[in-house]
């Protein structure tokens, strides 16, 4: 380029534009070349799929643990977590491909790809890490308010007040709203995490923004939660131990904090490999929340992910719905997850507890 060219266009503030520019469309076209592969070759949900032989095989080598696992909970050395699972918004993808086949969809696949190329020199994207659509963060914004306003129902009034609530209702409506409190207010021994997508950090920075805003509070982004799949939106647009630029991410709740005091990134290591296996995951997650010092973990997740992860720990025997069924968008349940261990080099085993399942939301 002609130096003087170059003089003019950084004196009137463009060269540092036209370069961001540039290194944003450079950054778009290996995301969407890596994206390409997994959509060809991925193995990321190739052990849900597998032949009969391979399913019973899998069925033996759980029955053969369940012996394992009576002997750990015999001997003591079983502990106990509670998780809130929530899952994200709908996103900008659920708009495109999870409204069924209609004219509106083909409407909207063709807005979506004109987005998509006119956000290529920006740091957003439509398909890549797929950001919340419009109807998203109304429901985000209405999941927020539905657990504060559930909040201090169950703080509101006090003596006769109480007692005619307490027969109004059931243990379990209780202990039910003691669980989506979690979400709006920094209980004591309880954590918020999310996956490195956005639509899930944008769904906790809005959902559980009044419990964020305090001092110490922080959405802890992994990776191991990152959804599973091969599609294009199952990708981080992030970089490694990296949070979103404020463009990518939806507009600012009201107070909320600066970036580095709201993410801790730790644990935030980049997209997922391509010949990898989802299942590997699940397991780093689950001996994740066993390292944590805190009893409860709010997880801020996607529905693949969270089908999997009660299809891998519940116990076989055992036929639930969440073994098969999609959660909503905004949907909140909470269990038990239980940590068996025995000694002697062998390595833990991991189970959901059926009976301490709940939908929430």
């Amino acid at each position: 380029m002609n130096r003087g060219v170059r003089r003019q266009l950084e004196a009137i503030g463009l060269w540092a534009a036209l370069l961001d520019a540039a290194e944003h469309v450079w950054w778009k076209v290996q995301l969407f070349s890596v994206a390409l592969l997994h959509l060809l070759f991925s193995s990321d949900k190739q052990w849900l799929q597998l032949s009969p032989s391979s399913a019973q095989a899998a069925a033996d080598e759980d029955a053969d643990t369940a012996p394992l696992m009576a002997a750990a909970r015999d001997a003591g050395v079983t502990k106990h977590k509670r998780v809130v699972f929530v899952r994200h918004a709908e996103s900008e993808w659920n708009v495109v491909f999870n409204r069924g086949i209609n004219l509106r969809a083909v409407v909207s696949l063709m807005r979506a790809v004109a987005r998509e190329w006119l956000l290529l020199p920006t740091g957003d994207s439509v398909f890549l890490d797929s950001p919340l659509s419009r109807r998203g963060r109304f429901q985000a914004q209405n999941l927020q308010e539905e657990v504060c306003e559930t909040s201090l129902r169950s703080l509101e009034g006090g003596g006769e007040a109480d007692l005619h609530r307490a027969h109004r209702h059931s243990p379990h409506q209780t202990e039910e709203r003691a669980l989506l409190r979690y979400l709006c207010c920094p209980l004591p021994s309880s954590i918020v995490v999310a996956s490195n997508l956005r639509r899930t950090i944008d769904t906790a920075r809005i959902a559980s923004a009044s419990r964020l805003e305090l001092p110490g509070e922080k959405i802890h982004v992994l990776s191991c939660l990152q959804e599973i799949g091969r599609n294009f939106d199952t990708l981080a647009i992030s970089e490694p131990h990296a949070i979103h630029t404020h463009e990518a991410l939806t507009q600012a709740p009201h107070g909320e904090k600066r970036h580095d005091e709201l993410f801790n990134v730790s644990e935030s290591h980049g997209n997922k490999a391509v010949l990898g296996c989802g299942r590997d995951r699940l397991l780093t997650f689950a001996q994740w929340v066993f390292r944590q010092p805190q009893d409860v973990v709010v997880v801020y997740g996607h529905s693949l992910w969270f089908r999997a992860f009660c299809r891998e720990f519940f116990p076989i025997d055992v036929h639930h719905q969440a073994k098969s069924a999609k959660m909503s968008n905004c949907g909140v349940v909470s269990f038990m997850l239980q940590e068996c261990t025995i000694g002697g080099g062998e390595a833990a085993q991991y189970s959901i507890q059926p009976e301490s399942f709940q939908h929430l939301i």
